[in-house]
C-alpha cells in the first residue's frame, strides 16, 4: 500500500504565505487530531498494513501508532510515547493529555469482532474510560467511566469537563483535579458536538434511522454563565 507523506504548512490567519516547513516520515497516516502547547505540536501519527484476503478483498489495518511532537522552532520531530490501538486523544490538561479506550466485560474474539450482532451486544455492556496521561512521566491516572448502555459524550476545557447522557436533560461539569462532578445546566438540548473558546455547541439527540438529526439546530452555551 503506497502511502504519500503528509506534509506540514505554515501560513498567517488569512491563508497568505503558505510555506511547507515539516515532512513527515514515508508510510506514515497522521490522525486528525492535533493538540499544541507554548512551542509544539502533538500528532498521532500510525503506520499502514496492507494484507490481500483473496483475489478480491483486501485488509487495511494498523500497524502501530505513536505519539509525536513537532517542535514550531526547529521543525525538527521526536517520539513522545507508543500509542495502543484503541487509545483516544479527547484533550489536553497543563502536561497531561487526556485519554479515552472501550473497555469490553471479555477480551472479544475474531469471531466476535467480525460479527455486527455480537459486536453491538459486546459495546452495550462496554464502557468508555477516559484518563490522564503524563506525557513526561508516562503515569496514567483514570479520572471518569461512562456506561456505553446509554448514548452519553464528554468535552474537556481547562480543568473541566463536561459531561451529558441521552435522556437527563442535564450537562454536568467535572473537577479534573478533584473529581467532583456537579450540574453545570439543564436542557434538553445537551448532545454535546463541540467547545470552542468559551462555548460549547450542541444539538437535540433525536435522529432518523440513517443518524440524521431530525432537529439539526445548534445550541450555544456560554460556559462563564
Amino acid at each position: 500500500l503506497a502511502c504519500e507523506p503528509a506534509d506540514l504548512y505554515s501560513m498567517k490567519p488569512d491563508g497568505t504565505q503558505r510555506e511547507k516547513v515539516y515532512t513527515f516520515e514515508e508510510g506514515l497516516t497522521i490522525e486528525k487530531t492535533i493538540l499544541n502547547d507554548d512551542n509544539g505540536l502533538y500528532f498521532i501519527a500510525k503506520e499502514l498494513k496492507s494484507e490481500k484476503k483473496d483475489a478480491n478483498t483486501t485488509s487495511i489495518s494498523s500497524e502501530g501508532r505513536r505519539l509525536l511532537r513537532v517542535d514550531i522552532d526547529s521543525w525538527k520531530e521526536e517520539k513522545i510515547c507508543d500509542m495502543e490501538q484503541d487509545r483516544g486523544i479527547v484533550g489536553c490538561y497543563e502536561n497531561q493529555l487526556l485519554l479515552s479506550y472501550m473497555q469490553y466485560d471479555h477480551e472479544l474474539t475474531e469471531e466476535e469482532k467480525d460479527d455486527d450482532d455480537k459486536m453491538r451486544e459486546a459495546l452495550l455492556a462496554s464502557e468508555s474510560v477516559y484518563m490522564l496521561f503524563d506525557v513526561e512521566s508516562g503515569e496514567k491516572k483514570e479520572i471518569y467511566r461512562h456506561k456505553n448502555d446509554k448514548l452519553g459524550n464528554l468535552f474537556s476545557k481547562g480543568q473541566y469537563l463536561y459531561i451529558a447522557n441521552e435522556g437527563e436533560d442535564i450537562i454536568w461539569k467535572m473537577d479534573i483535579e478533584t473529581g467532583k462532578k456537579e450540574e453545570f445546566c439543564k436542557t434538553p438540548y445537551n448532545n454535546l458536538n463541540d467547545i470552542y473558546d468559551d462555548v460549547l455547541i450542541c444539538w437535540p439527540w433525536g435522529s432518523d434511522d440513517n443518524g440524521v438529526l431530525t432537529d439539526p439546530i445548534n445550541y450555544f452555551i456560554h460556559l462563564d454563565d
